[in-house]
């Protein structure tokens, strides 16, 4: 019989409270670079913008609340609609 070692994930309690207050404003960073986007995104990258979950995105998108395109069998959000639909101004 073979044992099997799991290895447990860092918890944040082990970082120092800087690397986590680092990480959280690069995070934070990264989400609200909305002039950097591409032309369209994904619907579960549309979602992750939005805030919501990634079947909660497609369910808005199959409903025609999430403005979407098809590019063969792709299914993109054109990204200046996105942002105008959350009210925010292109620059």
């Amino acid at each position: 019989m073979s044992r099997v070692m799991v290895s447990q994930a860092p918890s944040l309690a082990s970082e120092p409270a800087a690397a986590v207050s680092a990480s959280i404003r690069e995070d934070h960073r990264s989400r609200t670079a909305l002039e950097d986007l591409p032309p369209t995104v994904t619907v579960p990258e549309a979602g992750r913008i939005c805030g919501i979950g990634r079947n909660a995105a497609y369910r808005a998108a199959a409903a025609g609340q999430l403005p979407t395109i098809r590019i063969g069998r792709r299914l993109l959000v054109p990204t200046a609609q996105l942002l105008r639909m959350l009210g925010v101004e292109e620059r």
